[in-house]
Formats: structure tokens, C-alpha cells, sequence
């Protein structure tokens, strides 16, 4: 209780973070998690096919996990999911995943809204930095800088896959744009525990005329799904490898020819990682997202990749 009468607010944590950056493995952690709280994740993935949301495919708006966290699609309305969530139960926590693309200011501004207001505060703005291609993203996309700025937390991913130098160079860089945020490496036992209870308390904001739009618009985002039709593996990693350099980011899950299970994909700049679930069904979907892209084209070679006529 804050005071006589008065229920204690709900801590509400945005997570942002540039495509590919490890936004949907830290939910999972949490979604996943033996950690005792139950928190509420809303997920909210550019595209129209949520590549990260194989969970919400149900006629609910939200699912129950097997450790008490709920998981949930965002709608149009903010304000009007978080009141629904505060609905089914007691909530130790919520975490709001924006896009790849967005910046978390607008989205933070929303738990403040007079109609929120009451039930939730924001605990804390968390930014996932990748240390592989931050610096770049950054100097290319105005985006990537937004994000790390407004971060409260800077959770930095992929340490283990650049040297020791370039990890102090992305540390240094981050310090520059946005001195006052704290750093955590993903691989801290800790990182959970300390990202779900900064209390960032705080936090001027700036006027709503003045707030970025998120920027989303300014993108291309090709979405197919291929359902149940397969693709001849060589010919489709080799599509994978020669995609244009306009794309920033892909990912899917797609059926071969002759395979049972389904082939993995993520691709991030020029980083491509590619497996093989064996036990997997699920419909095959992909999605590429990038600026300027020839979304028809892309389309029309992956018809002939998949023997649409």
C-alpha cells in the first residue's frame, strides 16, 4: 500500500531495442522463467505476421503460462490493453515490448495518461543494445540513437561474439549518447531481478507535440505466408544470402520440400543464423523489413520459391 486507502500501482517496464537486438529472448526469459512473479508481457511486433507470436495464436487475447505470466497482443489502444490486463488478476509486473523500429518515449507516456494513471507506473524504460551492430545501426538509422537515449537501462547482447575492445568501444559509445543509463550484460545472472525494479522515479517528459512518431512509417515490411507449401533448401538459403541490401532484417519459419520439420531464420545486416526444428508444424511465415525495399519483386521470387502459380 502506498498510503491509508490506497492500492500500490503496478510497475510497468517498455523494452525497446533496433531489429535483431534480443528483445523477444529476454521475454522469453521472462515469459519462461522460474522466477515466482507473475508479470504480464505485451508484445507488439511490426509486420503483419507476429513472427514472435506463435503463443497468441488462440482465440483469447491472452494466454496463461505454466509459471503465472500472461502474455498478450497489443491492440491500436495502449491505455485500453493495459486496463484489460489489470482485470484478470493480481500482477507483480508488466513488460511492454515495442517494435524494432519504434521509440519508447510515446510508448512510456502512455502508462502516465490520466486513464492508466491510477493503476500503473512506469518502472523503468529498457533499451536492449546489440554489440555486434549497434554503432553501425546507429550511425545509419536516427532510430537506433533514440532508443539508446531515452533507456534508462542499456542491456547489452551479443557481448560473447565481439572482442573485448569492441565491447569497451560499444560501452564507451553508449556512455556517450546517454550517460545517465545504467549497463547490464544479458548473460548477468542478475539482469531479470535488476531490470524488473529500477524505479526510475526521475524522468521529465517532453512535451507530446515534440514526442517522435516512432518512425515506423518511414519502413517497408514484406509479410508472406507459405502455409504448408515447401521450398528447396539450397535455393531458399541462397535467397536468404543474396537478399538486397535494403533489408535490415528477416526472420521465418519455412517448410522444405522432402523435410519433415521446419527451417529458422534470422537475418540481421549481413549476420544470417539458420537452423532446423524437426518437431515442428507451424504454418511457414517469413518477414523482411528494410527502407526503400521492391516489395513486389520480393514477393515474386518467393512465389517461385514456393510454387505459387
Amino acid at each position: 500500500m502506498n498510503g491509508e486507502g490506497m492500492t500500490e500501482l503496478i510497475p510497468v517496464s517498455v523494452v525497446s531495442g533496433w531489429l535483431g537486438s534480443g528483445k523477444t529472448t529476454f521475454l522469453n526469459r521472462i515469459l519462461r522463467g522460474d522466477h515466482g512473479r507473475r508479470i504480464a508481457v505485451l508484445v507488439n511486433e511490426i509486420g503483419e505476421v507476429g513472427i514472435d507470436g506463435e503463443l497468441l495464436d488462440t482465440e483469447e487475447s491472452f494466454v496463461t503460462l505454466d509459471n503465472g505470466c500472461l502474455c498478450c497482443s497489443i491492440n491500436e489502444d495502449l491505455p485500453i490493453t493495459l486496463a484489460e490486463m489489470a482485470k484478470v488478476g493480481p500482477l507483480d509486473h508488466i513488460v511492454i515490448e515495442t517494435t524494432g523500429l519504434a521509440d519508447p518515449m510515446p510508448v512510456g507516456m502512455a502508462v502516465a495518461m490520466p486513464e492508466t494513471r491510477d493503476i500503473f507506473r512506469l518502472d523503468a524504460l529498457i533499451t536492449m543494445a546489440d554489440c555486434l551492430h549497434v554503432r553501425a545501426s546507429a550511425a545509419a538509422h536516427e532510430e537506433v540513437a533514440a532508443q539508446i537515449e531515452h533507456g534508462d537501462l542499456v542491456i547489452l547482447t551479443k557481448c560473447d561474439l565481439v572482442s573485448a575492445e569492441d565491447l569497451e568501444a560499444v560501452i564507451h559509445f553508449i556512455g556517450t549518447v546517454n550517460p545517465a543509463a545504467h549497463l547490464l550484460r544479458n548473460d548477468d545472472p542478475a539482469v531479470l531481478d535488476l531490470s524488473l525494479d529500477l524505479r526510475v522515479e526521475d524522468r521529465s517528459w517532453p512535451h507530446e507535440d515534440h514526442l517522435p512518431a516512432g518512425h515506423a512509417a518511414a519502413f517497408d515490411c514484406v509479410s508472406y505466408q507459405c502455409g504448408d507449401q515447401g521450398t528447396i533448401r539450397f535455393a531458399f538459403e541462397e535467397f536468404l544470402r543474396e537478399l538486397p541490401g535494403e533489408v535490415i532484417r528477416a526472420k521465418g519459419i519455412v517448410p522444405l520440400d522432402g523435410e519433415r520439420g521446419r527451417l529458422v531464420f534470422h537475418r540481421v545486416g549481413e549476420r544470417l543464423d539458420i537452423s532446423f526444428d524437426h518437431q515442428s508444424d507451424q504454418p511457414g511465415k517469413l518477414v523482411l523489413i528494410g527502407k526503400g525495399l521492391d516489395r513486389e519483386a520480393l514477393r515474386e521470387e518467393l512465389d517461385c520459391l514456393f510454387g505459387v502459380l
